[in-house]
């Protein structure tokens, strides 16, 4: 069994980016690893936000990082203090108005064709060219288009099913227009608008 350690160091080699997490059998996680994440990566790990719900100072480090924790509880806390004193950042929640993109029904027939049928597995499979999710709720999906787009996704209130949805792009070049596509043939579009949504500000500790 491991020992409940929090290291966070600088990476030693830039070869790709990843973050692995394993849970035990009541799904609460018991260790993860970080490989070349960037100050703002392990902040919206250790606040449970989605980098494009983030709002950081100007100058940001854009330095990498490794990170091992193992800590049985408390995780988030323990990773947030740590951020604080590491590198002198804290972070809170903030309920402001910004841009954000609608993902709502666009054709409620095509949509019923991908609602997940009865009894199916969640399943979720990722390429460099695809992504698909089979009996997902809307926000697997969602997560996806705000890192795609940089940009907050919110739902509309009736995508309140399982969805079977698959993303296919030949290059990153047309990547975004590809997924508007597949969002199109799935009856779902997305629409700029603006509202009030919680968003975490990230400053330096004082």
């Amino acid at each position: 069994k491991a020992s409940s350690v929090l290291i966070i160091r600088p990476a030693q080699y830039s070869d790709h980016m990843a973050m692995t997490a394993t849970a035990d059998n009541d799904d609460r996680i018991t260790k993860v690893i970080a490989h070349n994440e960037t100050i703002p990566d392990l902040i919206a790990f250790a606040y449970s936000f989605n980098r494009p719900r983030m709002i950081l100072p100007p100058n940001m480090p854009t330095n990498q990082y490794e990170m091992m924790l193992t800590l049985t509880n408390h995780q988030y806390e323990a990773l947030q203090e740590a951020i604080r004193h590491q590198f002198g950042f804290i972070a809170q929640r903030e309920t402001l108005e910004t841009n954000v993109f609608l993902l709502q029904v666009k054709d409620s027939a095509k949509l019923a064709t991908h609602v997940s049928k009865t009894g199916s597995k969640l399943n979720i499979k990722q390429a460099d060219d695809m992504r698909a999710w089979v009996n997902c709720p809307i926000s697997y999906v969602t997560k996806f288009l705000e890192n795609t787009f940089g940009k907050p996704v919110v739902t509309q209130s009736d995508l309140t099913k399982n969805y079977d949805i698959i993303f296919k792009w030949k290059d990153t070049h047309n990547k975004k227009d590809a997924m508007n596509n597949d969002l199109a043939q799935a009856g779902l579009e997305l629409v700029p608008t603006n509202m009030p949504i919680e968003m975490l500000v990230v400053e330096k500790a004082r």
